[in-house]
């Protein structure tokens, strides 16, 4: 499945409301309307009450995306847990803290910044993240999160692999 949204900026968004109303296409919204909300049952099957996932906004649309596709059938319940999104969060986290370090030794003009492990996919991904309503950006981390899930791409290797 390809990333079906261009933007979720805001005059796209009311230009859409604003056209369902214009054409009286009540039917059709109750389509979409039956749509999102078997997503969103399916998502809330995955978070839990209050979950630290859940707190970055730019974060929620590809969880949505992902979503569909447990719906469609082009993901599985074991490609999409919450343990693989933690997963995905934890290697951001170490990536960022990586990134961070690796300045640091870089400022110090420290020989060992060389060897701090740091991904640029990761590192874009965040910096992607900063332009949450983007068509573009999202594609982009919604393919790299996509790909994380269904285990066609690492991080870091860890010492249990």
């Amino acid at each position: 499945m390809t990333f079906s949204r261009s933007t979720t900026k805001k005059r796209v968004l009311d230009e859409f409301v604003e056209d369902f109303k214009a054409r009286r296409a009540e039917g059709e919204a109750s389509v979409l309307e039956a749509a999102t909300a078997d997503v969103l049952s399916a998502l809330v099957e995955l978070f839990e009450e209050q979950d630290p996932l859940l707190q970055r906004i730019g974060m929620l649309t590809l969880y949505y995306e992902l979503g569909r596709e447990l719906i469609a059938g082009q993901l599985t319940h074991t490609d999409l847990t919450r343990e693989r999104l933690a997963s995905f969060e934890a290697a951001r986290a170490h990536n960022r803290a990586n990134e961070r370090f690796r300045r640091i030794l870089l400022e110090r003009h420290d020989d060992e910044a060389g060897s701090v492990q740091v991904d640029a996919r990761l590192s874009a991904f965040d910096r992607q993240l900063q332009s949450t309503n983007d068509g573009g950006s999202m594609k982009e981390r919604y393919h790299l999160l996509r790909e994380y899930l269904v285990g066609a791409v690492e991080f870091f290797h860890t010492s249990d692999g």
